[in-house]
């Protein structure tokens, strides 16, 4: 429809050699007609009726006369347990849609509710100290689970060597838990003969390809 209007002022219609302007020209002619009158009002003329439509906001002649809310509430701020005719964007039939409702929808960049620093470092120490409360009763009452099995204990050292440990200053780093107490009670076992021909074994067998 708005390719079939055109702009005039209250009393003339806009002309230039004869012809109808284009809709931008014609809106800036009528800009500074309304500049040097300011009790005048824009408006613009359906071509096929001759309906003369005064304009709600001439800076966006294409909206025409239609009634832009003044107030506009964020869909964020609506109340979202409500019904509506369209719970997803939180809109009822008819409505009113401002100019810019892309900026007040349900998809419009979300807005946020600034608080004083004062309001600000109290809902943090509120959120801080219900923390170190409930992880301080954890430890006094001691309520933190067992593990459900024992870790196992290995001898010479927790296996640090053969863990991939150099020497006594990165042992603790690789080897396993180490009981002593039942290293001292139970010993611990010699080692088999069958593994001791097997590994002789083995470094013959593979004499060519390890440097003992």
């Amino acid at each position: 429809m708005i390719s079939r209007l055109g702009l005039r002022n209250t009393t003339t219609r806009l002309l230039v050699n004869n012809r109808r302007i284009g809709l931008n020209s014609a809106y800036l002619v009528t800009r500074r007609t309304l500049a040097s009158k300011p009790e005048q009002k824009a408006t613009i003329i359906d071509h096929l009726t001759d309906e003369v439509i005064e304009l709600t906001d001439p800076d966006r002649p294409q909206m025409g006369n239609y009634p832009n809310p003044k107030s506009q509430i964020l869909a964020q701020d609506k109340d979202p347990y409500a019904k509506y005719d369209d719970p997803q964007n939180l809109r009822n039939k008819n409505d009113p849609m401002n100019f810019d409702e892309d900026m007040y929808d349900i998809w419009s960049p979300d807005s946020w509710s600034y608080v004083s620093d004062k309001t600000a470092l109290k809902h943090n120490a509120y959120f801080f100290g219900s923390l170190i409360a409930f992880f301080s009763l954890l430890a006094y009452f001691e309520m933190n689970p067992e593990k459900p099995a024992m870790i196992r204990s290995y001898p010479y050292n927790g296996l640090a060597t053969h863990m991939g440990a150099k020497d006594e200053t990165d042992a603790h780093l690789f080897q396993a838990r180490v009981d002593h107490t039942a290293e001292e009670e139970c010993g611990i076992l010699p080692v088999d003969d069958v593994v001791i021909s097997q590994k002789e074994e083995y470094l013959k067998a593979n004499a060519a390809f390890i440097n003992v």
